[in-house]
């Protein structure tokens, strides 16, 4: 069995950071009002803001598979994958996750 390891990750967080008074401004409110369970969740559970892939009527701005590809391009630029073939990649494979072992340079590695 070949060995495989790990060598990067990748983030991608959409949009700008949503402070906890937005929060409801993006998800919405129930018949129109504020939840009253709201502030004491948050004080408890410590977030102070957050990223939605939405706006704030509550349209879709990212699609999980714009979120996943974001991240995977995120971890090829922070990895020992060379760059000809990061390139190849990303314009061969944009619609959907690149496949790291598919490039016509070769192994990929630097």
């Amino acid at each position: 069995m070949k060995e495989v390891y790990i060598t990067s990750s990748g983030t991608f967080l959409p949009n700008e950071a949503i402070s906890n008074e937005e929060m409801e401004d993006y998800l919405g409110r129930i018949n129109g009002k504020d939840s009253r369970a709201k502030n004491r969740i948050l004080k408890q559970n410590g977030i102070k803001s957050r990223y939605f892939a939405l706006n704030k009527n509550q349209e879709t701005t990212h699609s999980n598979a714009q979120l996943a590809i974001n991240a995977v391009n995120n971890a090829l630029y922070k990895s020992i994958i060379d760059r000809r073939c990061r390139i190849f990649m990303h314009r061969n494979y944009s619609s959907g996750p690149p496949n790291p072992g598919i490039c016509k340079y070769g192994s990929c590695r630097t």
